[in-house]
């Protein structure tokens, strides 16, 4: 089973207290690095990732926050220390931030749609994904740059 949680940082943004206060749910070393992001919407999508995170964790192992710990994979993936049998994948995009949790490997990814510079296609997408591409109308371009994005993403 996957669960997905995703929350917006709107009210993190006009409520000045609110981060404050989520900030004292995690552990210190989360929240020292947590306070080197000088962007406040990238702050607060940190911040709400990891809070999305510690709530989706708690839901499905039945653990207590202050028992859930973090590490880093190779590749910059975040896992839980020590727990094998469960996975996790946070992402945010604009306003948006999204958490999966599974028993196997799992990915998530959300986009915000924006004009995109297909040049970047070439990059990442294959030359077969590349010709479908460029070979679209604009309107399906952007439709179609953005699934397989996202796919690639999660």
């Amino acid at each position: 089973m996957i669960t997905i949680q995703v929350a917006g940082i709107e009210q993190l943004r006009e409520e000045s207290h609110f981060p404050d206060e989520l900030l004292r749910l995690m552990p210190v070393s989360s929240e020292e690095k947590l306070r080197k992001i000088t962007n406040p919407d990238s702050y607060l999508r940190s911040l709400l990732g990891e809070i999305l995170a510690r709530y989706a964790l708690v839901a499905y192992t039945g653990m207590q926050n202050r028992d859930i710990h973090f590490d880093i994979a190779e590749k910059g993936k975040p896992f839980l220390k020590g727990i094998q049998s469960v996975h996790f994948n946070i992402t945010h995009s604009g306003d948006r931030v999204a958490c999966a949790v599974s028993s196997s490997e799992v990915g998530v990814d959300i986009e915000h749609h924006r004009r995109v510079n297909f040049n970047v296609a070439e990059r990442f997408f294959s030359p077969a994904e590349v010709r479908d591409l460029m070979g679209m109308e604009e309107n399906a371009r952007q439709e179609y740059f953005f699934r397989l994005w996202t796919i690639k993403e999660s």
